[in-house]
Parts: C-alpha cells; structure tokens; sequence
C-alpha cells in the first residue's frame, strides 16, 4: 500500500518489517509524536493504513510541532580531513 501512495518497490528489511524505496522528494506527513530515539508520523495522503516510526540519529527536526509536516532526504556534501568528498543523505522533517 505505501508503494503505490508514494511510488517505489516494497522489499522485506530483515527480521523487522518492510521498507520503501521511492523517488518521492518530499513525503507530506502527520507528525504525531516526537522522541529522543524517533517521530512517529502517518502519510498525509492515506493516513487510514497507519502509524509509521522513523528512527536515524542523523535526523534533522526543526521543531517540535504535531500536526502537518514534511519529510524529505536532503542531499549534504562534505570533505573529509583526508580530501574525500562524501555525499551523506540527511533526513530532515520541515
């Protein structure tokens, strides 16, 4: 279900569930809680399938506030101390 929502293939994620690789930039979602080790949000466009939790420790929350938001992967180029570019995909709630 969440394929067809957002576009993409639906694969099983070892012993855990399931996950969804899209091309979707930006996902509309309904944050609903907030926590140290997570969000737990609903897509905004079949909020009816259910609660989904995001955990990254990389992730970037510009408040706190429930309600309608934006999950998006932005794109965060740096160079290491040893000259290496590195291309890092930051998941970031707007």
């Amino acid at each position: 279900m969440v394929s067809q929502v957002l576009g993409g293939q639906a694969s099983e994620f070892g012993d855990v569930g399931w996950e969804v690789e899209t091309e979707a930039e930006e996902i509309p979602i309904l944050l609903e809680e907030t926590c140290a080790c997570g969000v737990a949000f609903r897509i905004e466009s079949a909020a009816h399938i259910g609660s989904f939790v995001f955990k990254s420790s990389y992730l970037m929350l510009d408040d706190c506030s429930l309600g309608p938001r934006s999950m998006l992967i932005r794109p965060v180029q740096f160079k290491t101390r040893t000259g290496m570019y590195v291309l890092y995909l930051l998941p970031e709630i707007i």
